[in-house]
């Protein structure tokens, strides 16, 4: 009986610094996420890499020989 008591207590233990050390974590975490989430939504305007030059465009194609 002394041993399972025992073996409980030390699981409840176990688990409340588990749970402890879990909001810890968190309150680590949640700034780095916070950050991570702010640079995601940055998007550049990629359909301007690959837009051709306009037919009135000014500047002179090259011609192969």
């Amino acid at each position: 009986m002394v041993q399972s008591n025992l073996a409980d207590v030390m699981f409840c233990s176990w688990l409340l610094l588990a749970c402890e050390q879990l909001q810890h974590l968190k309150g680590i975490m949640r700034p780095l996420m916070e950050l991570s989430a702010s640079l995601d939504t940055y998007r550049p305007n990629s359909a301007a890499l690959f837009r051709a030059i306009s037919a009135g465009s000014k500047s002179e194609l090259i011609i192969n020989e």
